[in-house]
């Protein structure tokens, strides 16, 4: 083989990985339509707010107990519009335009409480 065709399909394996990796992520455009359900675990992050990182699953009555907003019903709601939610709740009283992440994650991490 040539330096040519060793380059292509380096190229090609390294765009089969992203576009997996990029499937596999709870927050990917393969994940679009995806909506919070009981059972799922989701993890906060407000960046510059270490005392407020939180992994929290959804329980049956859908609201999650976060830490100084409360209880915030996420059921039914994309990832997307959890997250603008929730940086809504922080930023109503607390924070000063919070950058704010919300992910959902894999099955099989437990949450802490």
């Amino acid at each position: 083989m040539n330096r040519l065709s060793l380059f292509r399909i380096s190229l090609c394996l390294l765009l089969a990985l992203v576009s997996l990796n990029c499937a596999s992520h709870p927050n990917s455009p393969a994940s679009e339509g995806k909506v919070l359900v009981p059972g799922d675990l989701v993890k906060v992050i407000v960046y510059g707010e270490p005392d407020l990182e939180q992994e929290r699953e959804i329980p049956e009555s859908g609201e999650v107990d976060f830490l100084l907003i409360g209880k915030v019903p996420l059921e039914g709601l994309t990832p997307e519009a959890a997250t603008e939610k929730v940086k809504a709740l922080y930023e109503k009283d607390y924070l000063r335009d919070p950058y704010l992440s919300l992910t959902v994650l894999p099955p099989g991490i437990s949450a802490s409480k």
